[in-house]
């Protein structure tokens, strides 16, 4: 397929449009950037954060937004461009905000096995979080947390990474931490998993990515981090266990969330509404 692909290019790694481009032209496609002298296009494919929708008259155009616990389903005008609406999320998002509900579907982020791997073997530290250490608030969760678990643990919190340096500062933890904002399914709740044994707050419909317990640990609020500080324990003192839930957990995301499962999901997708005349 020819596609157009439209994201903030400058971003790299930290924008999911990155590990989107590269699955799809892993899987033999042809990925443009500019449309200046492009084939007939089959779709183009406007990931958020990008300036504006590119689209033209028929052919199909497709938005991915991320941050739907941020925009909440008020841009109307970027929906409205779009043939189909795909939210990252989390799928309650779909039915909690006002979307477009006839062309609106679950896109969660997911992992890419190249960079998103398990790199070291030493543990340094009982915990890992990489990520995000300012933001706003919704961000003020992870920044209490992260200071409890400083108090209690040998704790690594180091500002976000992308590609093998950030895989190996995950690499670096027992236990990798990780507090999405506004419970929403991250970007690291996927890398996570790919990476090693991950320690989550808890997230409405978790279920329809991963088992918990399984594949991840969710731990759940309280007015004194009980819960959190009891499985950090039980973590650490069961190394057997932690080191098996890793090896599963890898195994679940190379087998079904990484960006090549999200790049056949988005074909599906445009196939199944032209097949049906939408």
């Amino acid at each position: 397929m020819n596609i157009l692909i439209n994201y903030w290019y400058q971003y790299k790694g930290f924008a999911t449009g990155y590990y989107i481009e590269k699955a799809f032209k892993d899987l033999g496609h042809n990925v443009y950037r500019s449309a200046k002298g492009l084939p007939k296009l089959d779709f183009v494919l406007n990931i958020e954060p990008c300036d504006e929708i590119i689209h033209y008259p028929n052919i199909p155009t497709v938005y991915v937004e991320y941050d739907s616990f941020r925009h909440q389903g008020r841009e109307k005008e970027r929906y409205d461009q779009s043939d189909i609406v795909l939210i990252g999320s989390n799928p309650r998002d779909i039915s909690s905000f006002p979307y477009p509900r006839e062309k609106t579907y679950w896109l969660p982020f997911a992992a890419d096995p190249e960079y998103h791997k398990p790199l070291l073997e030493k543990k340094e530290y009982d915990i890992v979080f990489v990520g995000r250490l300012d933001g706003d608030e919704h961000y003020g969760e992870r920044h209490r947390v992260l200071d409890v678990l400083d108090k209690h643990f040998n704790l690594l919190k180091t500002k976000t990474e992308w590609g093998l340096p950030y895989s190996k500062a995950l690499s670096k933890g027992k236990i990798i931490f990780n507090c999405s904002a506004s419970h929403d399914i991250n970007m690291r709740f996927f890398e996570g998993m790919a990476v090693g044994t991950l320690l989550t707050n808890y997230i409405p419909n978790l279920w329809q990515a991963a088992s918990p317990y399984k594949h991840f640990i969710p731990y759940y609020p309280s007015d004194d981090d009980s819960d959190l500080l009891w499985k950090v324990e039980y973590l650490l003192n069961h190394k057997t266990e932690r080191r098996k839930m890793a090896k599963e957990s890898r195994d679940w995301v190379i087998n079904n969330h990484t960006y090549k499962h999200r790049a056949k999901l988005i074909i599906k997708l445009i196939q199944e509404r032209q097949k049906n005349g939408t």
